[in-house]
């Protein structure tokens, strides 16, 4: 059974979203935008639950019940790398994991917005909330 290729042209398919182009989250003082799945503005709350779910789901033996978290996670805040982290490492096609891998990086970085990056650098690694973002970039790498 194929989970990606052809399920992302389905309605019911992966929320494959289209990520803004400026970091929109409110914390970092930057002005709030869409998500681009639901229409709602970016919630950090909505990210976390989001993440808490990936965070159950990679302790899951079965596949498919991953694969439905994932897109769940998603479907909360299309912010989650590592939900698009965990959809790259399931897939069975290179060509895809990469797309996940890079839309896992963006996500990340959106959600971590350029003042993270400043404030982080030279030990990036040792703040928890930076780890999806870096596992998404590894997985890219």
């Amino acid at each position: 059974m194929q989970y990606f290729a052809d399920e992302a042209k389905d309605e019911g398919g992966l929320p494959l979203i289209n990520l803004p182009d400026k970091p929109v989250t409110k914390r970092r003082g930057k002005k709030t935008g869409q998500d681009g799945t639901e229409g709602k503005p970016f919630s950090e709350e909505k990210l976390s639950r989001a993440q808490d779910l990936i965070c159950e789901a990679w302790e899951i033996l079965d596949r498919d019940v991953r694969l439905d978290m994932a897109r769940k996670s998603l479907s909360m805040s299309p912010y989650c790398a590592d939900a698009y982290v965990l959809l790259a490492m399931e897939s069975d096609f290179p060509k895809e994991a990469l797309e996940f891998y890079q839309k896992g990086v963006r996500a990340g970085r959106l959600a971590l917005g350029d003042n993270m990056f400043k404030k982080y650098a030279g030990h990036f690694w040792g703040y928890i909330e930076t780890r999806p973002y870096m596992r998404a970039l590894y997985g890219l790498a």
